[in-house]
């Protein structure tokens, strides 16, 4: 397995908001837009053909600042949200990305989860959103919640992915 350096996965994130800070030894670090939560379940089967995604209800920040957006907070309890991210991404059709949590989400009792980001796939993309510590988050607008990394592939795909999601949109 080959960790892509960070210099290859700068070139594949857009709408960074400090590049300084962002950019860790072998990834990029991928800021928080929106919190969501969940209004109803998620219906899933082999085929998609009975697909129904969950329906999601936009959290607003708990104190918003007019003035400067980066000073606006939720104050999140504990439970399970989606979140969506900051930074467009395109995987190059020679890897596959991941991102992990950043380890002070998971310090303080929260995690991150985010699925295989497959070769040739662009857009914004979503992560669920675990607050486990019993004392709740507060989470800045803006905060670098979770580092994308990319994995090089045995060979180069010819067709990349192709599905709901793709070009999906900054929520």
């Amino acid at each position: 397995m080959v960790v892509l350096s960070a210099s290859r996965v700068l070139d594949c994130v857009d709408d960074l908001i400090n590049e300084g800070k962002q950019i860790s030894v072998n990834g990029i670090d991928i800021t928080v837009h929106k919190v969501f939560k969940y209004t109803s379940r998620l219906v899933i089967d082999f085929d998609n053909s009975r697909r129904e995604n969950p329906e999601l209800e936009e959290i607003p920040f708990t104190h918003e600042d007019t003035s400067n957006a980066m000073n606006s907070y939720w104050d999140l309890e504990k439970r399970t949200y989606m979140v969506s991210y900051g930074q467009k991404i395109s995987i190059p059709m020679d890897a596959v990305g991941l991102i992990l949590p950043r380890s002070t989400l998971m310090a303080g009792g929260t995690l991150l989860a985010s699925a295989l980001w497959d070769s040739g796939y662009s857009g914004y993309g979503r992560g669920q959103f675990m607050v486990n510590n019993p004392h709740g988050i507060r989470l800045y607008n803006g905060a670098r919640i979770g580092q994308i990394i990319l994995i090089k592939t045995e060979h180069t795909q010819e067709t990349g992915y192709n599905g709901t999601y793709q070009n999906e949109q900054k929520r």
